[in-house]
Formats: C-alpha cells, structure tokens, sequence
C-alpha cells in the first residue's frame, strides 16, 4: 500500500500507523522480556495483542511470588491492567 502509486492518500496514512503501532508494540514486548530474562529465566515469550499481554516462560518451576512479581511487571511495562495479563510456566 504504500509504496504503490495508485493508493489513496488515507490508506497510505492508515498503512504508516499500523507500522508505527506495530512497531511500538514490538519494543514493548522485547523490553518486558528483556525483564522477565534478568529474573534469571532464559527462554521467555512475550505477545501483546487484542489489549492482552500473554507471556510464555520456560522454567522448572514458577511459584506465586514469583508470577506475581512478572505480572506486575508486566503492567507496569505495557500500561495493561492485571485482568489482561496471561502467565504461563512451561516445564
């Protein structure tokens, strides 16, 4: 779209928000896995969609102090509520 020569002008300005949002939204992810990897966990996931932080993280075990502390994290980071968080311990 916006490289083509014959897209209207509005979906060429739609087009560049979407990259800049996307955009946005990947720098998130990676800063609040940037997090979660400086609690010691190695093999983090971490997707923002549908206003949803959804946060895969690989370890032996993951207590509910220690979910806690990510969950907070992670709304402090993404600005989401707790209600829109979804953690996830893969073992």
């Amino acid at each position: 779209i916006i490289d083509s020569e014959t897209s209207a002008e509005n979906s060429v300005a739609e087009a560049v928000a979407k990259i800049e949002s996307l955009k946005e939204i990947t720098k998130i992810e990676e800063n609040l896995e940037t997090n979660i990897t400086a609690r010691g966990y190695n093999d983090v996931f971490v997707i923002i969609e549908n206003e949803c932080v959804y946060i895969t993280v690989s370890t032996e075990s993951l207590d509910a102090n220690e979910a806690s502390a990510i969950a907070v994290s992670a709304c402090d980071i993404t600005g989401c509520e707790m209600d829109d968080i979804v953690l996830k311990g893969v073992y």
